[in-house]
């Protein structure tokens, strides 16, 4: 993984990745009826954070705003396009109907057929921290921490108990047949 993920970043073409940033935060805006700044810029930041199977690029526009792009750099397959939908469309659905904190993907791509030439998702950045980085520090569960954590938790499995299916498996949808698969995603 590590050799996939330093050939993505070495590959990259950064102003592809900021063209694509600047041109789905001034369809979010305009969406929204907000202003769109005549100065609006982004940087994209570098090295990005990673994970199993992803690179996570910081974008820092210059009102405040920041977004991440996640980039896939394993080997790229007709599955993992599919299962990338999946997950989208996953998010989508218990963003929708819960009210638990999800980022919000603003553009995504399942295939390499965009300016990027990789697959990607643009969503809401999100700050937190991950409960494995402190599950077994002593003095982040003093207080209420630990108490707000596990009602909070409660709440979320509670809430995604009300979601009801006929079947079990991942959800998924017809996508209109006029759709382009790397068109960014209308929120």
């Amino acid at each position: 993984p590590e050799a996939l993920l330093n050939s993505l970043v070495n590959d990259i073409d950064h102003t592809a990745a900021q063209t694509l940033a600047l041109d789905t935060r001034r369809r979010v805006l305009n969406s929204s009826g907000r202003p769109i700044m005549t100065n609006l810029a982004c940087t994209v930041i570098t090295p990005p954070d990673s994970g199993g199977y992803n690179a996570v690029f910081e974008l820092k526009f210059n009102a405040g705003e920041r977004w991440v792009m996640r980039i896939p750099f394993d080997e790229w397959s007709d599955a993992r396009a599919k299962s990338m939908r999946l997950d989208i469309i996953g998010q989508e659905y218990v963003a929708s109907r819960t009210t638990i904190p999800m980022p919000r993907i603003h553009a995504h791509s399942c295939d390499t057929n965009n300016p990027l030439n990789y697959p990607y998702m643009t969503m809401d950045f999100a700050r937190g921290t991950r409960l494995v980085d402190i599950w077994n520090d002593a003095s982040w569960w003093a207080g209420e921490r630990r108490k707000n954590l596990f009602v909070s938790l409660a709440r979320y499995m509670t809430e995604l108990s009300s979601l009801k299916f006929n079947k079990i498996g991942r959800l998924d949808r017809a996508e209109p047949s006029h759709r382009n698969v790397a068109a960014t995603h209308q929120a």
